[in-house]
């Protein structure tokens, strides 16, 4: 498993803070990619294979709903490609507590839980933290404003 401190020297760590009021619906910002490349080329199938985020390489490379994803092998790339909704983060790759309180706002790939077979992301361990102490209530209101913000 990467660091979070490598992951930061490779540039996979960066935060994108994208603020989205409910009542304004206009286009949400790209759902798989703030930053250009799903998950800063983590390898998504890495946290269910390997316990945790692993950055890919560009040899592994696959397009999915018009964003660039990596993989750690060509293995991880055709387990992803044959179930992209189920290894793909839930609400995009955003933080799933930001959601729960309506807004747009980036992730760390590090700060992550796997909930029920998905995967999701958040802003930092304090705020993944947040999330823990009341699961349904938070993803009960995180899928809510998906369904709003994300159309």
């Amino acid at each position: 498993m990467i660091s979070r401190r490598q992951m930061l020297a490779q540039g996979a760590g960066a935060v994108l803070v994208v603020a989205v009021p409910l009542r304004l619906r206009a286009e949400a910002p790209a759902v798989y990619a703030p930053q250009g490349l799903a998950l800063g080329g983590v390898d998504p199938v890495a946290y269910f294979s390997m316990g945790g985020p692993v950055l890919g390489e560009r040899a592994h490379e696959l397009m999915w709903r018009g964003t660039m994803w990596r993989f750690v092998s060509a293995a991880n790339r055709d387990v992803f490609e044959m179930d992209p909704v189920g290894h793909a983060p839930r609400f995009g790759c955003y933080c799933a507590y930001a959601m729960a309180q309506g807004r747009f706002l980036g992730s760390d790939p590090a700060a992550f839980v796997l909930h029920h077979g998905r995967l999701y992301l958040f802003s930092e361990v304090r705020v993944r933290d947040l999330w823990l102490a009341d699961v349904a209530a938070n993803l009960e209101r995180a899928a809510q404003h998906w369904s709003v913000l994300a159309g």
